[in-house]
């Protein structure tokens, strides 16, 4: 049973250490740590071309569903629990080692299953659907257990050297493959153990005045968004998500913590988990049958804190660091998310502004913070919450059970079903409820019911409304 619940504040923030300057963000000051001790006010470092992607058509087979042919197929097995180390215990976490092999799952692809062995005794067995080739070497492999309506998908992506894996719900179970200092863990927890963090106050942040103004800084935030930390693996990470052609495409700058690095144990693996991230989201669309994508076109690493408030770092991030907006110009990202570790005191897994009536002048608020990860005590952040923070940035409300206004249209909001217990990727859902990857869509089954109510709840119509304009707010530097 999965609860949601508030984290509460945390204590105040410390005072930025020795090499910060104070810059005016918000109407107050607000430090920022920098990288290397630099000048806070030298500008943003050029960004070459060779760190934005190309438009092109996706390299892997379109999307395909296992035929009756790939159900006969071989069942191939994508790892081995190892004795390695023995299990991990972190509160109600257990972190199992295991050994991937990556060749599997390229076989996999003609015609079989994936087989994820779990600490149990049983395993996961996975049908094929497609896979998702990324040109900064990150491939992502879909595939779905064996069941009805249920739009949980197994994404699992490799990297260069680390894999990670959002795997669906099964056995009262919630399964991942997570990576740390470059040793692949299976991690396992109870359903009935975890709680989303979720803050009651939500996570959409809705603009007073005209588009383009935001929230009045709070003056609590005592250090925010460094400066840029440019490597060569950021730049080469730049070439991501490609896109199918003719397909809209929404181009995303995603800014990532330092911490957010440490816990991964390299610049790799934190593109890689980032990289699964958005083809979680982009799976979403699929599943809500909406014809657009969202596109990394630069992964850029900054030092900044993983134990602040999300929301005054989302109004830091958009009103205190010119150096976001001169990259975001640069390799001409339409939205701009950071992402970074889960922390208590983060209140949220995520908050976003939500755009006014005028969604074409709403470009300026085009933010959102995304925390990533779990804490022992049982609360955590899922796969799909950047695909909820970018929702809200395209006009995306809660449930109307959770947030009665704030829709960009009418049927802008979620859907929940309280009698059959389940809920789309914008909504809030009660205790023993079900999380389907979809955007809210009447024509769209969940449970064999709609996953949505004509227009009442129908984010699929908004997105595709707004997506294409969206993906007008800054010119494709793209080819």
């Amino acid at each position: 049973m999965k609860q949601r619940a508030w984290v509460a504040l945390a204590a105040s923030l410390a005072c930025a250490a020795a090499g910060s300057a104070v810059l005016q963000g918000g109407g107050s000051p607000v430090r920022w740590a920098l990288a290397d001790g630099g000048d806070a006010d030298a500008p943003a470092p050029a960004v070459s071309t060779a760190a934005v992607a190309p438009r092109m058509a996706v390299n892997a087979p379109a999307r395909r569903r296992a035929s009756a042919g790939a159900d006969n197929g071989p069942t191939l097995p994508l790892l081995v629990i190892t004795g390695s180390e023995p299990p991990r215990h972190e509160g109600v976490f257990t972190y199992y080692p295991v050994r991937i092999d990556e060749k599997q799952a390229r076989a996999a692809m003609k015609g079989g299953h994936l087989s994820i062995p779990t600490p149990d005794g049983s395993h996961l067995d996975l049908a094929f659907e497609h896979a998702v080739e990324h040109e900064n070497g990150n491939w992502s492999w879909v595939g779905h257990l064996d069941g009805p309506d249920d739009t949980q998908r197994a994404v699992i992506t490799f990297g260069p050297d680390s894999t990670v894996a959002t795997l669906p719900d099964s056995d009262g179970q919630q399964r991942k493959l997570t990576v740390e200092s470059g040793q692949t863990y299976l991690v396992s927890a109870p359903l009935s153990s975890l709680h989303v963090g979720v803050n009651p106050l939500g996570d959409a942040i809705k603009p007073v005045g005209v588009p383009g103004a935001g929230l009045a800084g709070t003056g609590a935030l005592d250090e925010a968004l460094g400066t840029p930390i440019v490597s060569a693996a950021d730049a080469a990470a730049g070439k991501s998500i490609s896109s199918a052609a003719g397909q809209t495409t929404v181009d995303v700058l995603a800014i990532y913590s330092s911490g957010f690095r440490q816990a991964k144990g390299s610049t790799s693996a934190a593109i890689t988990e980032l990289t699964n991230r958005f083809d979680v989201a982009n799976q979403v669309l699929r599943n809500s049958q909406i014809d657009a994508s969202f596109r990394m076109v630069r992964a850029q690493e900054a030092q900044a804190p993983d134990d602040t408030d999300n929301t005054q770092m989302l109004d830091a991030i958009r009103t205190s660091t010119p150096w976001v907006q001169t990259m975001r110009d640069q390799v001409g990202a339409d939205l701009v998310t950071f992402v970074r570790q889960y922390n208590q005191a983060n209140n949220s897994c995520g908050v976003a502004y939500i755009p006014p009536g005028n969604y074409a002048a709403a470009g300026d608020l085009m933010y959102s913070v995304v925390s990533d990860g779990s804490l022992p005590t049982g609360y955590y952040c899922e796969a799909t919450t950047l695909a909820h923070e970018l929702g809200h940035n395209l006009g995306a409300q809660h449930n109307h059970e959770q947030d009665a206004t704030g829709g960009l249209f009418p049927y802008s909001y979620g859907y929940r079903n309280f009698s059959a217990k389940f809920y789309d990727v914008m909504a809030y859902g009660p205790d023993a409820t079900q999380r389907f990857w979809t955007f809210s869509n009447p024509q769209v089954q969940c449970k064999g019911l709609p996953c949505g109510v004509a227009d009442y709840a129908d984010v699929a119509r908004t997105l595709r409304l707004t997506m294409p304009i969206a993906a007008k707010f800054r010119t494709s530097k793209t080819h």
